[in-house]
């Protein structure tokens, strides 16, 4: 099957020898490029950052207005 397709590669669109081999390395190549994107977000559901941007605007609300954080949102740095 892979020899007729060859044979037809260099028949209609005038292909030599090596730029067939090359155009059946790098169509699947291409293929799996294209396609990559949709079966990784098909198959990985999404990740919800609803908590992380209701804790955020919470923490923004107080730094608007003055007031002092709470313990459980006091930033720290690592050493």
């Amino acid at each position: 099957m892979i020899k007729q397709f060859r044979i037809l590669m260099r028949a209609v669109v005038g292909f030599s020898r090596t730029e067939t081999n090359a155009f059946l390395i790098l169509l699947p190549l291409l293929m799996l490029i294209i396609f990559s994107q949709p079966m990784y977000r098909w198959a990985v559901p999404p990740t919800s950052d609803v908590p992380d941007t209701l804790k955020l605007n919470r923490i923004l609300a107080s730094w608007k207005t003055g007031e002092a954080l709470p313990a459980k949102h006091k930033l720290t740095q690592s050493p």
